[in-house]
């Protein structure tokens, strides 16, 4: 049975790892501390102790968390009953999509720079997605496993690059602090964006990428097709 402690020590607990997210995206992940979440949500450091053993921790549980989300999304579509193309195109849907609307918990689950637990992580995650793609590929191509694979690293260097714009361009909330001033000053002396980054980033910018991406991998499952 759910206790009234249960549920505080869950709300407390879902309050720090936001706060955790609301300083990342503020001033980038290395500048987390402990004491500014603490601060953050009027809490004292102990009580973020009580939750997460460090910072380190706190990390790995955004991660955990971010990719059995995005895992569970992920293989609702592979394992639908739909054309394979069809569900090749809604997978890295789902996966803009997470980025769009988890845009630094997206960059934590993928920065391989962080510790090695990180990339096993990953790993783990995803490898089971990798193998329901790669059969989905090899359905809808008629390739074999060996061009088949080829193909999974086209598609995932496809999405990687979209969700690098959403990451970069699409969002400026997702700046830190010094990224935004230097913009703006860049701006300020009169450089300006290539035209199509100027798109992205207006207000209609979610919009404009979804449909740049769908063309794109509309192109991508037509190729693919027709090479066999």
């Amino acid at each position: 049975m759910t206790t009234k402690r249960d549920l505080r020590k869950e709300k407390n607990r879902e309050a720090i790892l936001e706060a955790a997210l609301e300083i990342a995206r503020e001033e980038t992940w290395e500048k987390v501390t402990i004491r500014k979440i603490a601060d953050r949500i009027l809490y004292t450091p102990p009580i973020v102790y009580e939750h997460f053993k460090n910072k380190d921790d706190l990390l790995r549980q955004l991660v955990e968390q971010g990719f059995r989300q995005l895992n569970e999304s992920t293989m609702a579509v592979l394992e639908s009953d739909d054309a394979p193309g069809y569900r090749l195109k809604k997978m890295m849907e789902v996966r803009l999509a997470f980025n769009m609307e988890h845009t630094t918990v997206h960059q934590l689950m993928f920065d391989f720079s962080q510790p090695d637990w990180q990339r096993e992580i990953a790993m783990k995650h995803m490898g089971s997605i990798s193998e329901v793609a790669l059969q989905a590929i090899m359905d809808h191509s008629g390739a074999d496993e060996e061009l088949a694979q080829e193909y999974f690293m086209n598609m995932v260097a496809l999405v990687m690059g979209y969700t690098t714009l959403v990451s970069h361009f699409l969002d400026m909330s997702n700046h830190t602090q010094e990224m935004k001033a230097k913009m703006q000053q860049r701006l300020a002396e009169g450089h300006k964006p290539p035209l199509p980054m100027l798109k992205i980033m207006a207000p209609d910018g979610k919009q404009r990428v979804q449909g740049m991406f769908n063309a794109a991998f509309d192109r991508f499952l037509n190729s693919i097709k027709n090479n066999m």
